[in-house]
């Protein structure tokens, strides 16, 4: 049964008043007062996705949760954000406070309340592959998922540029867990193991381990991501037990991977990223003196008390330098050229290049003039740059509709091939850290391949939208 629009609006507000009760106010009253006033609307969508169970607001939480964690949590913390090398003035806190609090608003009125009924997705929503395609496909994206690695060691400039074009590479782990999931689901015979399950469960795990030992747990988190959709659109609830078991289980996998990646930069760990995953994930949870070292390692870390899910100091330090007058704005200098990212280079040599993580950056003073480090652009912070806080809304009303119409084009994953293309996006919803082009352009290569696919190879053998 659902819970009614009414019912949802009271516990969000009763929500947010608590939220305000066990919170801090470090810039004072008003800052607080926006922050709250935000987070009803991520309240609003969580609680309608929890009790009702709707299909399109669960891609909308979260990319409103990340900004919100980004440009809004800071003001309910215990102190003040600092960052080194940032310039926060706290006569331009309010201003900002404001102009992110209406972003949010703006992002939850653009996907909430437009395009609902006008658009019909790429496939149907009623498609569904039988027991033995699921099996054959799970087998094709494993072969796929393994090819990709192979690729990524002899070939590295090659794969890159090629999964670039063809981002369902990057995925097919994803969605091998995900056809996974929906394969035990619907299968009708008793769980055994055969060469089958012993050779995707072996994959799956080498994949999680293989994930582990790289530099980004996002990584790991995506990996699951397919697998808890399958299992929401399929069963029609929230597989919370699983989702608050994978919680509990990364907090330890996130400190002991961050300490063993130092140490292997120190050359105090060797071997493959297979042994390199396995090491974390055994003194994750094995050794009681590497967890004791990880605390050690933790005390000592430089900046070690900066939030990672802060964005006030980019945004209170760009503020800074265009209201000194240092900068101006760009009127869409940085991302004018979105409808040329599908073309690959190869055609189009001279298509301009996304370098809002490096030279913007280094022009901006948020990254050193000689670091390599990748240091992106918020998109809310883009839209600032480009046409200042007026036009930073307008910008994120624009994602919002934008999100939506990819979501209803992919049938909001409803229907087995729309699910495949949500997953293939599922990391451009959550990339609210990334700039505009890097996001967008993914997913309109991203929507090109699967329309591609579907109307002119016919995959999926005719039963999809017109």
């Amino acid at each position: 049964m659902k819970v009614n629009k009414t019912t949802i609006i009271l516990i969000s507000l009763v929500s947010c008043t608590l939220l305000g009760v066990f919170t801090y106010q470090p810039y004072g009253l008003y800052p607080k007062i926006t922050a709250l006033v935000s987070s009803f609307f991520l309240f609003y969508i969580l609680f309608k996705v929890i009790l009702n169970k709707t299909k399109k607001e669960v891609y909308l939480f979260p990319f409103l949760l990340m900004n919100w964690l980004f440009f809004q949590s800071p003001f309910l913390l215990r102190e003040k954000t600092e960052y080194f090398m940032r310039i926060i003035k706290d006569e331009y806190i309010d201003e900002i406070a404001t102009y992110t609090c209406l972003s949010i608003v703006m992002v939850f009125i653009g996907y909430l309340f437009f395009l609902n009924k006008s658009l019909r997705p790429i496939s149907s929503v009623k498609f569904k592959f039988q027991e033995s395609e699921l099996k054959n496909l799970i087998v094709v994206f494993v072969i796929i998922g393994t090819l990709y690695r192979i690729g990524e060691n002899f070939v590295p400039v090659f794969i890159s540029q090629l999964s670039n074009i063809i981002q369902i590479l990057f995925f097919a782990p994803t969605i091998v867990f995900a056809l996974y999931t929906l394969f035990q689901i619907r299968r009708k015979a008793k769980f055994q193991i055969d060469i089958f399950h012993f050779v995707v469960i072996g994959y799956l795990i080498a994949e999680f381990l293989l994930r582990l030992s790289t530099t980004l747990m996002a990584q790991v988190a995506i990996l699951f991501v397919g697998a808890l959709l399958a299992y929401y659109h399929e069963r029609k609830k929230i597989p919370i037990s699983w989702i608050l078991i994978i919680a509990v289980v990364f907090i330890p996998l996130y400190q002991t991977r961050k300490y063993f990646r130092d140490s292997i930069k120190d050359n105090n760990i060797n071997g493959s990223e297979l042994e390199i995953g396995s090491k974390i994930l055994e003194n994750a949870f094995f050794e009681k003196r590497i967890n004791e070292e990880v605390q050690e390692f933790q005390s000592k870390q430089f900046n070690k008390e900066h939030n990672r899910f802060e964005n006030l100091s980019f945004i209170s330090h760009i503020v800074f330098l265009h209201k000194s007058g240092n900068k101006g704005f760009l009127y869409g200098e940085t991302f004018y050229w979105l409808p040329l990212v599908p073309i690959p280079r190869i055609i189009f040599p001279s298509k301009p290049v996304n370098d809002m993580s490096s030279r913007v950056a280094t022009e901006y003073g948020v990254r050193g003039s000689v670091s390599n480090a990748s240091i992106n652009f918020p998109m809310l912070i883009e839209g600032y740059i480009n046409f200042g806080f007026n036009g930073m809304l307008l910008m994120a009303f624009m994602f919002g509709l934008c999100y939506k119409w990819f979501v209803m084009k992919f049938g909001a994953g409803v229907g087995d091939l729309n699910l495949l293309m949500i997953i293939n996006s599922i990391k451009h919803f959550i990339h609210a850290e990334g700039n505009i082009t890097l996001v967008f352009g993914a997913l309109i290569q991203i929507y090109l391949f699967w329309w591609v696919l579907i109307k002119v190879f016919n995959v999926g053998g005719g039963d999809h939208a017109n």
